[in-house]
């Protein structure tokens, strides 16, 4: 996949890995532009529907129990893979 800067290429891919993901697909990950926690928090902000790449420590604790159900609907299918 290629295009401009800025367009969503990487949103996309991520957002077709989560998809699979959740449907039960094993789905391994390789993202060049961010790091492997960068696209695990994004994916936990679009499973949660909440910006929780964006939220502070003390919010991230507050909502603790919705994170480990959301990690649960995806993440046993998925393996993040760091590119250098």
């Amino acid at each position: 996949m290629s295009g401009g800067t800025g367009i969503g290429k990487s949103l996309f891919t991520r957002s077709m890995a989560l998809n699979l993901a959740r449907r039960g697909v094993k789905v391994a990950y390789l993202g060049y532009e961010e790091s492997v926690e960068t696209t695990y928090e994004r994916m936990l902000s679009e499973e949660l529907g909440l910006p929780f790449h964006l939220m502070s420590v003390e919010e991230r604790a507050a909502i603790r129990d919705q994170v480990v159900e959301a990690q649960k609907a995806f993440a046993p299918n998925l393996f993040l893979l760091l590119a250098n």
